[in-house]
């Protein structure tokens, strides 16, 4: 099934303080889920491991439920409300498994990193609470102890290819393979670690891109394969939403858990020789992100727009 969403004519210019919010469905066990906004459908049947580039919101609180596919808002698997902070990029993850499905929001931080480098962090949302880190094939150990529901800092690292592995805390099992993965010089990526034990999958998400502004999503089928999702922030303008769509003013949501991706801090990294561009590779127009980003850039002629729900966290 394919991602669709509810776009609403016209334009409305994204304000100084907006908040830009992006969707991550790693639920596993849920399936595809519809996302009401405020009483509102506004994402329609995102898939298990597929993600929405950014929108520009005002900033503020809004209603959230997240249904099976073409179920019944009163009977949400996740219920509650989602905090927009303005001026703050934000990535909303639905986590499963299905019987305890909830959401984290992780602050991102979109800030370059340093010339010729690229930034990247671990995002552990692996089902089962799994802790995991991050290392090259050379075995040198990159990130590690990732718990469940959080994301470590930021790494800085030459521009290059590398080979990454995810493992499992303790054991040192290998999880899941990023193989031949291109850093491009001033972009910032989210790796993120999915799934259950034997269903494990790697996703790369591109949080900014040092070239490319075109955001582009593709689902991976087997761990050995990451998705590549590139999104930069809205800054041009965003759907306009309904008046049902807006914030809420003076609701008290409950308690969040929300963790804050810290700023990069330099690692002296192997510089890798110049080995052209590696096995992550970006497919267009199969997925069903690539469908929300190709009808928001026909519509709008800027970036992609969805939401999802909320429990917030971050880079720990």
């Amino acid at each position: 099934a394919g991602l669709g969403l509810s776009l609403w004519s016209g334009l409305i210019g994204a304000q100084e303080e907006d908040a830009e919010v992006r969707i991550v469905h790693a639920g596993y066990g849920i399936g595809p889920v519809d996302i009401y906004i405020q009483g509102d459908l506004a994402i329609e049947a995102l898939e298990y491991g597929d993600a929405t580039g950014y929108l520009a919101l005002p900033a503020g609180e809004y209603a959230v439920q997240m249904t099976v596919a073409g179920g019944d808002p009163a009977e949400a698997v996740i219920d509650t409300f989602l905090v927009l902070d303005g001026g703050i990029p934000h990535t909303v993850v639905a986590i499963g498994p299905a019987d305890q499905a909830d959401i984290v929001v992780i602050i991102d931080d979109h800030t370059p990193p340093g010339s010729s480098m690229a930034k990247l962090s671990l995002v552990n949302v692996a089902s089962d609470g799994i802790v995991v880190g991050l290392m090259l094939d050379d075995e040198t150990a990159l990130i590690e102890d990732v718990p469940f529901a959080d994301a470590s800092e930021y790494l800085e690292l030459a521009a290059g290819v590398y080979d990454f592995s995810i493992l499992a805390a303790g054991s040192g099992a290998e999880i899941a393979s990023i193989p031949g993965f291109s850093a491009e010089s001033g972009a910032t990526y989210s790796i993120f670690a999915i799934g259950v034990d034997g269903e494990y999958q790697g996703m790369v998400f591109v949080d900014a891109s040092g070239s490319d502004p075109d955001p582009v999503a593709t689902p991976t089928e087997a761990a050995s394969t990451p998705v590549i999702v590139e999104s930069t922030p809205t800054t041009t303008g965003a759907t306009s939403l309904p008046a049902s769509m807006t914030p809420t003013a003076g609701t008290t949501p409950p308690p969040a858990i929300v963790a804050t991706q810290l700023p990069a801090t330099p690692t002296v990294m192997p510089t890798l020789p110049d080995t052209g561009a590696g096995g992550a590779t970006k497919s267009g127009g199969l997925g069903g992100v690539v469908l929300l980003a190709a009808a928001v850039v026909a519509l709008l002629g800027a970036a992609t727009w969805h939401f999802g729900h909320l429990l917030p966290r971050g880079r720990s």
